[in-house]
């Protein structure tokens, strides 16, 4: 039940139907960003 929309994993080896956008280009991205934000502290 819990939110998984903005959730940094890659998921698309898991289940490639409900997670086709969380390959590892979306996990690269999304964890880059957090860590700019983390940086930016």
């Amino acid at each position: 039940m819990t939110p998984k929309a903005e959730e940094i994993t890659e998921m698309v080896g898991w289940d490639p139907v409900r997670y086709s956008n969380k390959d590892k280009k979306f996990f690269e991205d999304m964890i880059t960003k957090a860590f700019q934000e983390i940086y930016k502290l």
